[in-house]
């Protein structure tokens, strides 16, 4: 139905008991005509995403868990993103959607707008250039469910153009890193979710406390006050390769290595402090973000349905690999 308005990381549980929070309907996703009460709500903002758009919706629309409503934060398209986005909702009959507006530039602004009264349990940030597997809302809940001291969980983020040994690579150095540097975010916004109490405690995503890029990552330095971050090399989404120059949207190896190894107790002076005044020198606000590097289409232009059934991307709902890493206390 639509509406319209314009652990540190936890430890996660072997795959046969992480299966005992997942829905007895995973495994088959029916879509009733009408949907079980949402419990995590997808906040998805975009800005002249055509050609996109419409299949990061239909992998949404293959979730095997219904018990999510979705967001849809138009920032000011130029594009016909928000006719491609309506169009592509059509599959979501089962799913409350509501279509929302921001006409003031800047992903953040679209952000506030869209998580603003979230009465779900949890939440989600999505990207509108990433395709989410059929298992994606399904082990997001479950591991919130299996991790009760947890304020988030963590997708892994794998670009479009990896084969499947450099996508076993890049989920094993993200395990690694996230058992070396426990409190640290490794993934975007693309593959975020929050408790929304934590989300909320931290005082969610606000312009007066950050403008730059790494928005993703400030705000979950400010989360992790609040609980746990959970990673899990079962837990997967897939991005676009666009953006081949990020000189303008990201940071140097120097702040990215001081970054991985600076103590939880320092953390505030990283952002508010140091990174804060190398970014505001360098121009590096969170605007910048809107523009974007030339659009390759390999990689995302292939069939949604068959991408939700490969098997390097559309494993059974029940099969994440542990991360067995033991939780750090702050």
């Amino acid at each position: 139905m639509h509406t319209s308005s314009l652990d540190p990381c936890q430890q996660s549980l072997p795959r046969n008991r992480l299966a005992d929070f997942l829905p007895q309907s995973a495994a088959v996703a029916p879509k009733a005509a009408i949907a079980p009460p949402p419990l995590i709500t997808l906040v998805l903002p975009f800005f002249n995403e055509a050609g996109y758009i419409e299949r990061t919706i239909a992998s949404l629309a293959r979730q095997n868990d219904r018990r999510f409503a979705l967001r849809l934060v138009d920032n000011a398209s130029t594009d016909d993103s928000v006719a491609r986005a309506e169009a592509a909702c059509a599959q979501l009959v089962d799913v409350e959607v509501r279509f929302m507006s921001e006409a003031t530039p800047g992903k953040i602004h679209a952000l506030v707008t869209g998580l603003a009264d979230i009465e779900t349990p949890f939440l989600a940030t999505l990207d509108a250039d990433t395709l989410y597997p059929p298992e994606y809302i399904g082990t997001c809940i479950a591991l919130f469910h299996a991790n009760p001291g947890a304020a988030a969980v963590m997708a892994i983020g794998l670009c479009c153009t990896l084969g499947p040994a450099a996508r076993r690579r890049a989920i094993w150095l993200t395990r690694l890193r996230s058992t070396l540097f426990r409190s640290k975010c490794h993934s975007g916004a693309y593959a975020q979710s929050f408790r929304t109490a934590a989300y909320k405690g931290a005082g969610g995503y606000d312009l007066s406390l950050w403008d730059y890029v790494l928005e993703d990552h400030e705000i979950v330095h400010r989360i992790s006050r609040f609980g746990h971050l959970v990673y899990d090399t079962g837990h997967s989404c897939t991005t676009s390769d666009r953006r081949t120059d990020r000189t303008t949207v990201s940071w140097s190896v120097g702040e990215r290595l001081l970054y991985a190894v600076i103590p939880i107790s320092m953390m505030h002076w990283y952002f508010d402090v140091f990174l804060r005044n190398r970014f505001q020198r360098r121009e590096l606000f969170n605007l910048n973000l809107r523009t974007l590097a030339p659009r390759p289409a390999h990689g995302m232009e292939g069939d949604v349905a068959a991408f939700c059934t490969t098997p390097q991307y559309g494993k059974p709902a029940s099969a994440p690999s542990p991360n067995t890493t033991e939780p750090t206390t702050h």
